[in-house]
Parts: structure tokens; C-alpha cells; sequence
């Protein structure tokens, strides 16, 4: 072979290998731009699902608030129908109940937002009561009170917060039906019986060992008062039956039940259901159930207000001596009031040893050395009048 041939053969591989390498580099770019993007489209496809599913996440957190929002006024709305309510049965005398319902009654209301059902006649009674709470029950008719009660057994269930450990103390107080009750006279007529419940359901009948003393009788009117002893009750349901079992109303309650509906008659609207328990007549009976604090010592004799304190005498007002230690110095003054200045004070009675009153101040005094409990019986003298009381000191180790 020429030389000039061999040098066109050089020629040929090298543009051959330079051909092959061209070829295998553009085809790996090739496969590298088609990955790339396929990369990019996986990117994308996994941003644009996350932002719909956020989207998704966002629209439901709207629905949910605008539907707490709805339910929130749909709430005051049912609140306002039964506070409403509430306010024309305390302010309106003769009042028809039947004016208070919604749709259809004479009462002015937000008719497109409230409906409202008042009745006068409740099935059975539904509470809860806190430990030492008390509920009053009353079985009577108050516009006519000759009518009996019907009454012939009461039905009780309840729950409670302290393992079923939980009493119910149950007053009954009785007495006989007729027109003209005398309340001022009524001790001979009417019986008061006490009895503790301890178990759940009870049935409240005369019989068996569970409130034995108590009979009940559809001629009489009862008041009955629940209190919850130890812990708190919860879903406590009072029923009362007739002597054919026969379920009976009770007609003393008014009970309101609202419904609040916002916004009105669409898909989206919410519904609030509140429920009312009202008594016609506030329980008089409760005004002392209640316990009295008192830094000063309380009057219980009524001569104290037919005299004494309220009647213009010269009067002892201390009622109650501090104990005093044996051999320590003891020191308290006796208070006189409605008098005139300067008083004249006399200790007598059982004296104790070491024990003296000051005739000018009235303040008793001494180390007394005997242990015991002494009647101290106290004078005071004004220019005019004149007043003694027993006072008792308690003289310990």
C-alpha cells in the first residue's frame, strides 16, 4: 500500500472513532434530558397534589369555623328565646302560656331564628345537685288548693360522682287539702317525715324497709325536698304515679324549650336545643338553708326584740364569755347598751376563785385557780335602770 493510501486509511478510522464517540455522547445527553425531565415532572405533579390537599385542608377549617359561628348564634338565639320567656312569666300577671309559643303565639320575637315550646305540665323532674344542695318539689295544687294531690308512689333514680357512695336526704311534709289553708295554724294538720335514700333506682311507696314511714295518699298535698348528701348527684329523675300507675303531671313547673336556628332554612344552617325548668312560685321554705357567719353573738331569744336591743331598756348585749386558762390572767369586758353612762357593775353567782368584776368598766378579770364552769350572774345600774344576766365561764387546765 502507497503511503498516500495508508494516510487516507488513518484518516477514515479517525473520522470513524470521532463519528462513534459523537453518537454515544448524544445519546447519553439524551437519556440524562429525559430523566431530568421526568424528575421535574414528578416535582411538579407532588407539589400541585400537595397544594389541593392543603386547599382541601383549608376549605373544610372555613366550613368548620362558619359552622361553629352558626352554631354559636343558633346558641344565643335558643338563649334568648327561654331568657325572653323567663322574663314575661315573672313580669306578666295572668299570663297564657299559650302566648308564649313560637311559631304562633302573641309574643314578639325573632320567629325566624327562635322556635319555642312552654308547657305547664312535666312528666317527670330531671336535675343534678351539688353535695348539701337542696331541691324543692312541690305536689299542689296552688290555684285550687282543696284539690288532693292524686299522688300514690314516687320513682327515683340518680348518679353520682363518689363511687355510689352517695345519700339523698328526703323530706316530706303533709297536709290536708282544702280551701282556706291556714299556714299559721297548720301544726296539727300537717306531718313532716324524714328518710335517707342510699340506693338507685328506689321506689317510694310506704312499703318495704326504704322509707317505711312515709305513706303517701292522693288526698293530700305534699311538698317534697331533695338534698344531696356527701358528694354530688347528677341525672337525678323523680317520677310520680297515681294508685292505678298511671304516670302523673307535675303542674307547679313550667318548662321552656327553645330552638335557635342560624342561617334559616338552608343547607348549612345549625340547630341549638335549650331546655327550662321554671317554678311558678319561688320556695319560701328554702330561706333557711343557709348557714349564718357572724363575728358577734346571735340573738335567739324574741324577748330580745320585744325588748332589750330594740326596746329602749338599759340591757346586757354580751351573751357569751371566751374560756379562761387556770392560773392564767384572764381579762374581758361585759358590754351594756341603751343605758346612761356612768353604770354600776355587780358580780354574783358561782364565783370562781380569783375571779373579780371592775364596778365602773364592767370588765371581769382575775387568774382564776380552780378548773370548772361557773354561772356568772352579772348586774348593770344606770340612774334609772336596771338589768342582770347569766353568763357561764368555762375555767380549763
Amino acid at each position: 500500500m502507497h503511503l498516500m493510501d495508508r494516510l487516507e486509511f488513518k484518516q477514515l478510522l479517525v473520522l470513524d472513532n470521532i463519528r462513534s464517540n459523537v453518537l454515544s455522547i448524544m445519546v447519553k445527553n439524551k437519556k440524562r434530558s429525559g430523566s431530568a425531565i421526568l424528575l421535574a415532572l414528578m416535582i411538579m405533579s407532588t407539589i400541585l397534589s400537595s397544594t389541593l390537599y392543603i386547599n382541601v385542608l383549608s376549605i373544610r377549617s372555613m366550613r368548620q369555623s362558619q359552622n361553629i359561628d352558626n352554631s354559636i348564634v343558633a346558641f344565643y338565639a335558643a338563649e334568648t328565646g327561654n331568657e325572653q320567656a323567663i322574663y314575661y312569666i315573672r313580669k306578666v300577671a295572668d299570663l297564657n302560656i299559650e302566648d308564649l309559643i313560637l311559631p304562633g303565639g302573641s309574643i314578639v320575637a325573632g320567629e325566624s331564628l327562635i322556635s319555642r315550646e312552654v308547657t305547664d305540665k312535666v312528666k317527670n323532674i330531671l336535675i343534678s345537685l351539688k353535695k348539701d344542695e337542696i331541691y324543692q318539689l312541690d305536689v299542689f295544687d296552688q290555684n285550687d288548693l282543696s284539690l288532693g294531690s292524686s299522688i300514690s308512689y314516687l320513682q327515683l333514680s340518680w348518679n353520682d360522682n363518689c363511687a355510689s357512695d352517695s345519700k339523698i336526704e328526703l323530706t316530706v311534709n303533709e297536709w290536708e287539702a282544702e280551701d282556706n289553708v291556714n299556714w299559721g295554724q297548720m301544726q296539727d294538720q300537717m306531718h313532716i317525715n324524714k328518710c335517707l335514700l342510699s340506693e338507685s333506682p328506689v321506689e317510694i311507696d310506704g312499703s318495704g324497709s326504704i322509707c317505711s314511714d312515709i305513706k303517701l295518699d292522693g288526698i293530700m298535698s305534699y311538698q317534697f325536698r331533695f338534698k344531696a348528701l356527701y358528694c354530688d348527684i347528677y341525672n337525678l329523675n323523680i317520677k310520680a304515679f297515681d294508685i292505678s300507675d298511671q304516670q302523673i303531671d307535675f303542674e307547679n313547673i313550667y318548662s321552656i324549650e327553645s330552638v335557635g336556628e342560624y342561617p334559616v332554612d338552608t343547607n348549612q344552617s345549625n340547630r341549638q336545643a335549650l331546655r327550662v325548668n321554671l317554678r311558678k312560685l319561688s320556695p319560701l321554705s328554702g330561706l333557711f338553708d343557709y348557714v349564718l357567719f357572724s363575728e358577734k353573738s346571735l340573738v335567739k331569744d324574741i324577748g330580745a326584740y320585744t325588748g332589750g336591743w330594740f326596746g329602749g331598756d338599759l340591757f346586757i348585749s354580751t351573751d357569751n364569755l371566751p374560756d379562761a386558762t387556770k392560773d392564767i390572767m384572764y381579762s374581758y369586758s361585759i358590754r351594756a347598751v341603751n343605758g346612761t353612762p356612768p353604770y354600776e357593775w355587780e358580780l354574783t353567782g358561782v364565783i370562781p376563785p380569783g375571779l373579780g368584776i371592775n364596778n365602773e368598766t364592767g370588765i371581769l378579770s382575775g387568774s382564776v385557780t380552780e378548773i370548772g364552769i361557773y354561772p356568772l350572774l352579772i348586774t348593770v345600774k344606770d340612774a334609772v335602770d336596771t338589768d342582770s344576766k347569766t353568763l357561764f365561764l368555762k375555767v380549763n387546765e
